[in-house]
């Protein structure tokens, strides 16, 4: 998504011209006219307040009982990440329990529900600057939000149920972290989900043109110069960046989630836990259950992408992949996750892995036949080095390939 630093050099030489009649001497003459040219006005070059890699490449964790933890950040430089993007939430959430049973935001303190969280980050973020690690805080758990998996909500819904509480927590975020240097984007919403029976809110409308637009401004009310990340409706897909707007901002960042094709990436999981196994990738399958079958194969995955690669053309914007993954289990894995960076490295995205912490069923240190873990310290690390565990840190080995380029110019 993003090759970010721009500098710009004005240079403005006003010379003063004379006229001789060709007697004059022209040492003099030439003396004279440099002392009355202007001097040369340069301005300053503009220095980002929050810069970001050249690109970045990292990992997913969230706010999980305890985590992430300055032990994790550690983790994470030695692995070669340089970005960690965190799914932050509620305290209650994050204990598992429903929002009700912790405090609720006031307009005093519209951060009551997150405050042990908010230690936490805080500790995690120290962490991340002393090992040069960017960070992404989304707002996943935001208090009063209901993710409505069976779309039977609509977006005058969404937008009644939600907003405020987004709009408050982001305003009083940004205040609480404004002098952090390690946290960098702020994600306004992790994937934005709802249906209703217009078209304004079936194409997203509600979130693209009001939710995120109010969002940005509280934001900016505090701090203009962090970047803010808006991602596609409905829920990151690329696909929904046919119909996403570009702002009027010059810090932001445009994502997307991808787990295409879905019924291979989750085999196993939730309601695909019967289909544990049953595709094996490059080969025949569904994108979803309700999808034909179709070959799936590095081509296949482009095509599936394709929006956001024109998005990105078409406008000249920076891209995050959010997320991306594949469960554990999944057959071939290894050749999925090497198809899908490089076509991300191919395109210029930045990207960021998931996931590290909470459910182990994404995680790449544990084994296709290790025990599932819901929470930590069980499933934090598995200490196991997989293939998708190798082929990530070769891939995040460029980071520090970049740094010795960039800082031998």
């Amino acid at each position: 998504m993003r090759q970010m630093t721009r500098l710009t050099l004005t240079i403005s030489l006003s010379i003063a011209l004379g006229f001789t009649t060709g007697c004059e001497n022209k040492t003099a003459s030439s003396a004279t006219h440099r002392s009355e040219a202007a001097p040369a006005v340069m301005e300053k070059p503009v220095v980002e307040r929050y810069p970001l890699p050249e690109r970045m490449r990292g990992i997913n964790t969230q706010t999980d009982h305890g985590c992430p933890t300055p032990e994790m950040a550690r983790i994470f430089s030695q692995w070669g990440v340089n970005a960690v993007r965190i799914n932050f939430e509620t305290d209650a959430a994050a204990q598992g329990i429903p929002d009700e049973q912790g405090p609720a935001p006031t307009d005093q303190n519209p951060l009551a529900p997150y405050s042990k969280n908010i230690g936490l980050l805080k500790e995690f973020t120290k962490a991340c600057k002393e090992y040069n690690i960017k960070v992404v805080v989304a707002a996943d758990g935001i208090y009063g939000r209901r993710l409505d998996y069976f779309y039977k909500s609509g977006g005058d819904d969404f937008r009644k149920g939600l907003k405020k509480h987004i709009l408050d927590f982001w305003k009083a975020f940004a205040i609480e972290f404004k002098d952090d240097p390690s946290i960098v984007i702020y994600d306004v919403l992790n994937e934005p989900n709802y249906s209703g029976n217009s078209p304004s809110q079936d194409n997203g409308d509600v979130w693209s043109k009001d939710i995120f637009p109010s969002a940005l401004a509280q934001i900016r009310s505090v701090n203009p110069d962090i970047w803010v990340m808006v991602m596609a409706w409905p829920w990151g897909l690329a696909v929904g960046m046919d119909t996403l707007p570009v702002y009027e901002d010059k810090h932001i960042i445009y994502s997307f989630h991808t787990y295409s094709p879905h019924e291979y990436t989750h085999q196993g999981v939730g309601s695909n836990k019967a289909k544990r196994g049953e595709y094996t990738y490059p080969g025949m399958m569904q994108e979803y259950d309700s999808s034909p079958m179709e070959k799936w194969d590095r081509a296949k995955y482009v095509e599936a992408i394709q929006a956001a690669i024109n998005f990105k053309k078409k406008n000249n914007v920076r891209i995050l992949v959010g997320e991306f993954g594949v469960i554990r289990w999944a057959p071939g894995r290894e050749q999925y996750i090497t198809d899908v960076i490089s076509v991300f490295e191919e395109q210029g995205f930045d990207w960021l892995f998931h996931s590290y912490g909470a459910w182990n069923g994404w995680n790449p240190s544990f084994a296709a036949d290790s025990p599932e873990a819901t929470s930590p310290p069980a499933s934090v690390d598995g200490g196991i080095h997989t293939g998708v565990h190798q082929i990530l840190l070769e891939n995040w080995a460029r980071n520090n390939a970049s740094q010795k380029t960039a800082a031998s110019k």
